[in-house]
């Protein structure tokens, strides 16, 4: 899905948009445009900024036009007094498959209930979430980027979970036979590559699933190290970024060789495999190369949290969680938010990350605030509140970066300078 209405950041600089927006050059940011949002100015609020090592709140005022925010005051502006509210960024939901096509809108509506503007969908049946493109493309919408089908190997992994998902009366319109170039791509074969990478690009997906599960064993339900590698290949050949599904530290080692972008994962969600370190524990040494590449990690440790675990095996996995965690960021490796639960939220994401005891407030704020523009539309001029940048943000009633449950305490939603009207439960 292709964002509409976009316009170069160098062109919003000053106060005022053109009618007709310049296309946006190659490596700049673009920012959504919304002509429906008139002149405002946003006074008597607490601005986030991130200022050295730490995060400020900045008394002051910000100024808007066509969803923009803009240079100078615009005249004739409207007036919003923010009551000193204590106004962020929104948030990102960077892995998650519970938005997608028609009956989907309410779970849409919990997001941006939750401060999620941005969500990021790294897998889903084409044919069912075609029909609702146009409509997460509005700007008073949650705003999605898909992957569509992912490449794997035949009968591997998403298969036979779409296949249970249709017996249970899922997808009704999807016939099961239709399901390979659809919700899936059987690559088991360079051969088969071939013949389905046009069609995997005729889809013009935001970017592009991979599969890699124990690729090393014999029987592995994902992707085989060649075929993988001429995969990673040619989508960077397209401009297409990659977003890789791994289980083992094995399978992350060859996801930032072969030039991957990001990790849908953190290695040793699973007990079997957090037991073994040979399997979970990251070396520094892959930590220091993930580093230098900005390979980007989508943590989801609250996969675990939903799992049938005793305390202790629990314990296991989220020590391991932590101590790859802990010694990523402190290499700099950029860590997104996302939570691969199909009936929880970014927000579940957040409050199990917490619960390892690895970032503060102030840093799960960040992480959380980061995401939209690390990993689900990076080039969007999102994440700031600043001249150049959309005009969307959360007022909030305290400060989160002091307490994380203020984070989800929002008295007003702007999403492209519009306020949004979601209904809270």
């Amino acid at each position: 899905m292709r964002p509409l209405s976009l316009i170069g950041l160098s062109f919003v600089l000053a106060a005022g948009c053109t009618s007709e927006p310049p296309p946006a050059e190659q490596g700049q940011l673009t920012a959504r445009i919304n002509p429906e949002a008139g002149p405002t100015v946003y006074t008597n609020g607490l601005w986030y900024t991130e200022a050295a090592d730490s995060i400020e709140f900045v008394a002051g005022e910000r100024y808007a036009e066509n969803g923009i925010f803009v240079l100078q005051r615009p005249d004739d502006a409207t007036v919003i007094d923010l009551g000193g509210a204590f106004v962020v960024p929104p948030y990102g939901e960077a892995h998650n498959h519970s938005v997608d096509g028609p009956g989907t809108e309410a779970t849409a509506e919990r997001y941006l209930a939750e401060g999620v503007f941005y969500y990021k969908n790294p897998n889903s049946i084409y044919s069912f979430t075609e029909p609702l493109l146009e409509f997460w493309a509005r700007p008073e919408t949650l705003d999605v980027s898909f992957s569509y089908g992912g490449l794997s190997t035949d009968e591997g992994h998403p298969e036979p979970l779409y296949r249970m998902l249709i017996g249970f009366g899922m997808y009704a319109e999807t016939d099961p036979d239709d399901l390979d170039g659809n919700a899936f791509y059987d690559v088991t074969t360079i051969g088969q590559l071939d013949e389905r990478w046009d069609r995997v690009l005729a889809a013009e997906p935001d970017f592009l699933k991979l599969y890699l599960l124990q690729y090393d064993a014999e029987d592995s339900a994902g992707l085989s190290e060649v075929v993988f590698r001429d995969a990673v290949r040619r989508a960077d050949a397209a401009g297409l970024r990659t977003t890789v599904h791994v289980e083992t530290v094995q399978d992350l080692a060859l996801a930032v060789d072969a030039g991957a972008t990001e990790a849908g994962h953190l290695p040793a969600y699973d007990l079997s495999i957090a037991e073994d370190p040979e399997r979970s524990r990251i070396p520094d040494a892959l930590i220091d190369q993930m580093a230098a590449q900005g390979f980007i990690v989508v943590a989801t440790t609250n996969v675990s949290q939903g799992r049938e675990y005793s305390g202790e095996d629990l314990e296991i996995v989220m020590d391991q969680q932590a101590d790859n965690l802990r010694r990523m960021t402190a290499a700099g490796v950029p860590i997104a938010v996302g939570s691969d639960s199909y009936f929880q939220t970014a927000w579940n994401e957040i409050q199990s990350l917490k619960a390892l005891s690895v970032f503060t407030d102030e840093e799960l704020l960040a992480l959380w605030v980061r995401t939209p523009a690390l990993s689900i539309f990076p080039g969007r001029a999102i994440g700031a509140l600043e001249p150049g940048y959309e005009a969307s943000f959360l007022a909030l009633d305290c400060s989160p970066s002091s307490n994380i449950a203020c984070a989800i305490e929002i008295r007003h939603r702007v999403k492209n300078g519009a306020r949004l009207d979601v209904r809270v439960d």
